[in-house]
């Protein structure tokens, strides 16, 4: 369950990187898991 989490997350990351997602909703589909998103950023920048 944890491994589909983090590939949704890349996913989102990638679209908001593209330009094919805006952050507001990127944030919106996101806000479930804060903490882990965030760690997830820091890494991937």
């Amino acid at each position: 369950m944890e491994r589909k989490g983090i590939e949704f997350k890349q996913d989102v990351l990638k679209q908001v990187l593209t330009g094919a997602m805006d952050k507001k909703k990127a944030r919106t589909l996101l806000t479930c898991c804060p903490r882990t998103l965030q760690n997830y950023l820091a890494e991937a920048l």
